[in-house]
């Protein structure tokens, strides 16, 4: 083999480890409790409710998408169909205090729920035949409105499940 071609040969080997070693990067956060024996894993593009101290040391809470990250932070923003993420929030993994992760399907199943009880009692008042369609409307809004702030009532969502302080530790993978 002549010497310029495996020159090139050894240069495209470690291009290509390059760029392999490039894409490595972080992609889900582990938050790891080995007192009781559980894991919360946060893929990137989760939803995530993280508590912790702001910029003048003071608590903050903040829901959103998990965006990026890094060995030092994690960046919470929401989704944009065209354009850069709105609200990006960074914040430092050593200021986290607590967190909370929030499933889509539990949000699903908290609209579907209110969804469901105003149409359900929307028909159930249909049967009343002493009631006109304006006080059907009205008494199944009714129905759907009382629904939806017993289910917030029941189910809190701006509540910090886990303390960071209760033998929890951040592992980004």
């Amino acid at each position: 083999m002549k010497p310029n071609v495996s020159i090139r040969i050894l240069t495209i080997c470690f291009i290509l480890m390059g760029s392999l070693g490039l894409k490595a990067q972080k992609q889900i956060l582990v938050f790891l409790n080995d007192k009781d024996k559980k894991a919360t894993q946060i893929p990137l593009g989760g939803m995530l409710m993280l508590e912790y101290n702001g910029y003048l040391n003071q608590k903050e809470l903040s829901m959103n998408y998990m965006m990026s990250l890094s060995d030092s932070s994690v960046v919470l923003s929401k989704y944009r169909l065209f354009g850069t993420p709105t609200e990006q929030r960074k914040i430092m993994l050593k200021d986290i205090t607590g967190f909370r992760k929030v499933s889509v399907g539990s949000q699903f199943l908290k609209f579907a729920l209110t969804t469901a009880a105003t149409l359900g009692s929307y028909y159930a008042f249909s049967d009343k035949n002493n009631l006109n369609s304006t006080e059907r409307l009205l008494y199944s809004t009714g129905v759907g409105l009382a629904t939806h702030f017993g289910i917030k009532l029941a189910f809190p969502s701006k509540r910090i499940k886990h303390k960071i302080t209760n033998d929890w530790r951040i592992i980004s993978m």
